[in-house]
């Protein structure tokens, strides 16, 4: 009588414990993925729409124990969506931000074009050079040897360099893309200090930093400064050149108007 009464006992006790169970995972269990998107693009629309789909998959899983590296590699699927945030609000609801990469340059490759960010990050590989919002142009950059493949960032000598001269431009036009043509890395010699960026601006004019590695920002702010500068006229031809004394370390920026034979 007494091991019935215990047996009884062990069911009731596994019973309600298998209540509990049941009803902690209806109340901690995924009910909603709440995405929030800062979207500039109509082809980042269409892709947000795929990317809820894969995202509500995790819709019934627990809250406690759902990974949210699942949710992170799920968002990395999509190059063109860069993951802010992800957070668990408890019992039910998953948050993630999201914010689109938006195309700034192009490096040409065996008759293709590989597309990165204003990070160096590569979203994808086009058949042209054009920017997928706005069918401009993106900044032709050539002479770079980068290492790039789609969803990573590229690794090459002086990407750094040339993406810390992008940023203090941003900072002061807005919109660089609608600046700047090209970009060209030029290493005449073994010696880093005779490398420089030839810089092609939208008007005409050509900018060129000599020995960026050095004095980047510094170079970058005296550039800018003697383009703004410049007449509209004096944009369209010509050229600005900036360099470092290397007596005082100096940096100065000149500018020459356009040869007789710039037609």
């Amino acid at each position: 009588m007494k091991k019935r009464v215990v047996l009884v006992s062990i069911l009731s006790v596994l019973v309600l414990l298998a209540v509990i169970a049941v009803g902690l995972n209806a109340v901690f269990s995924v009910g909603t993925v709440k995405v929030n998107y800062n979207l500039f693009s109509e082809n980042a629309r269409a892709e947000s729409a795929n990317l809820q789909k894969d995202l509500d998959r995790f819709v019934g899983s627990s809250t406690a124990f759902l990974d949210l590296k699942e949710i992170e590699d799920t968002v990395a699927e999509y190059p063109y969506f860069r993951l802010d945030s992800v957070e668990k609000q408890y019992p039910q609801t998953i948050v993630v931000s999201v914010t689109e990469r938006q195309e700034k340059f192009a490096v040409g490759e065996d008759g293709t074009y590989r597309i990165l960010d204003d990070e160096g990050f590569c979203l994808a590989d086009g058949a042209t050079a054009s920017n997928r919002a706005d069918g401009a142009p993106n900044i032709l950059l050539t002479g770079f040897e980068l290492t790039a493949s789609v969803g990573a960032a590229a690794q090459g000598e002086y990407l750094a360099e040339w993406l810390a001269i992008y940023d203090e431009w941003e900072a002061a036009l807005g919109n660089v893309r609608m600046n700047v043509a090209s970009v060209a890395l030029e290493c005449p010699t073994t010696s880093s200090a005779d490398d420089y960026f030839t810089v092609i601006m939208s008007e005409g004019v050509k900018v060129t930093i000599k020995n960026p590695a050095s004095a980047t920002a510094e170079k970058a702010r005296a550039a800018l400064a003697k383009y703004l500068e410049l007449l509209d006229e004096d944009k369209m031809f010509g050229e600005i050149y900036v360099s470092e004394s290397i007596q005082t370390g100096e940096v100065t920026a000149t500018y020459t108007p356009r040869n007789l034979g710039d037609g």
